[in-house]
């Protein structure tokens, strides 16, 4: 479910040929998704975990798309945009996953 979800990510996402957001957007979603399950997710709940941890985000998130889109950047000796695409995937993806880690402050009682 994973992969089908990041492929229907990058066919909505194809209009948007100058520059690369597919990766960019799973990323930074996979980023907030595994920051919440993990934050959320009791960890006696190992079974559950691994299903939409490993299972579901390690099959959405990919860093093979990524590196694609990053080299074909270069190869086309556009390097201001491949940089660029490194610092934005690793930056959003990293954010995003401390926003996702802070859920549970969402949902404390005051």
């Amino acid at each position: 479910l994973g992969s089908i979800s990041r492929y229907a990510v990058s066919c909505l996402m194809s209009r948007w040929q100058r520059f690369p957001l597919a990766a960019r957007s799973v990323s930074a979603c996979g980023g907030l998704m595994i920051g919440i399950i993990s934050s959320l997710l009791p960890k006696d709940a190992a079974v559950l975990r691994v299903l939409l941890i490993t299972g579901f985000l390690g099959g959405f998130t990919t860093f093979s798309s990524f590196s694609l889109e990053t080299v074909s950047l270069f190869e086309k000796g556009e390097t201001a945009k491949a940089l660029l695409n490194i610092f934005l995937n690793i930056a959003s993806a990293l954010a995003f996953a401390y926003i996702g880690s802070k859920a549970p402050l969402l949902f404390r009682k005051a």
